[in-house]
């Protein structure tokens, strides 16, 4: 990591965390613009609700996926150049997915998104702990982190929701590309051209592991979400799905035990702290359902 600051001298501390706080919502707005009403965007696209709501396990399994190689863009790319292009890009998606109604290209659309998702989401949250000057600074970061997740989602729902009981469609997606420009605007303004690590050239990401975990996860959630649907084991497309998955999801686990740089240590299932962490996760993840 390099000890050089990111920002540009004349910003105030306090300023930094609230940028960088506002920075992580970009997350929320690539999913809260489709989960606020999935029965309005499920007419729009002229598609049952199911298949929104795989396009949401779209985004969410290429978001898993892409964390486990995000690292190595980062630190490959200047800080700088590498969030104004994440906004930027974001942007333009959301201006496409205005004018798109067919759903193969949504879909395609909503992968870009989880990859827009992931990128930013953790070099942001290290930004922000650099700020606190405190023993208690990953404690601190992880909170306010988790805190703008729990509290950004039912807010911006709302906010998608006034656009579309007032406005069509198209005006919620160009509020949402609003505000990726803002957050463009916000690291224009506050960033300088260091790099916060050193470069490291693009050689030996684990690229076979990234298609085969996404593979995996996409297979899956078509099983989980279809299965009843087409009455599962009826559906030749139900087992192949299954199939996939397991054939994938196998070659996976035994990639990461062979190769001498894995993109995910499935070593650290050894630690009984990792394993209650792990399952407090699930239970308050499921509890955050509930409330949204």
């Amino acid at each position: 990591m390099s000890q050089t600051s990111v920002f540009k001298p004349w910003v105030p501390n306090w300023a930094i965390i609230l940028i960088l706080i506002v920075c992580m919502l970009h997350s929320m707005v690539l999913l809260g613009v489709y989960t606020a009403n999935v029965t309005y965007s499920a007419s729009f696209l002229d598609v049952d609700v199911e298949d929104l709501q795989f396009s949401l396990c779209v985004t969410y399994g290429t978001f898993l996926a892409t964390i486990m190689i995000e690292s190595r863009l980062f630190k490959f790319f200047p800080t700088k150049k590498y969030f104004v292009t994440i906004y930027s890009l974001a942007a333009i998606t959301f201006i496409l997915s205005a004018y798109t109604d067919n759903y193969s290209v949504f879909i395609m659309l909503r992968m870009v998104e989880g990859i827009l998702m992931a990128l930013p989401w953790i070099p942001l949250r290290q930004l922000l702990i650099t700020r606190f000057k405190s023993k208690n600074a990953v404690i601190i970061g992880f909170s306010c982190n988790y805190g703008a997740l729990l509290l950004a989602s039912p807010f911006i729902m709302n906010v998608a929701v006034w656009l579309l009981e007032n406005y069509d469609w198209t005006y919620m997606a160009y509020g949402s590309a609003l505000f990726q420009i803002l957050c463009v605007a916000l690291v224009m303004l506050t960033f300088n051209n260091n790099r916060f690590h050193k470069k490291i050239p693009l050689y030996q990401v684990d690229w076979a592991s990234y298609i085969l975990v996404l593979t995996a996860i996409l297979c899956g959630s078509f099983f989980f979400i279809y299965g009843e649907r087409k009455y599962w084991f009826d559906s030749s497309q139900i087992i192949l799905a299954l199939i996939i998955t397991l054939v994938t999801g196998g070659l996976f686990v035994i990639r990461q035990q062979l190769v001498k740089r894995p993109c995910f240590d499935m070593n650290v299932f050894r630690y009984a702290n990792l394993r209650t962490g792990f399952f407090l996760f699930v239970i308050f993840y499921i509890a955050r359902a509930t409330l949204n």
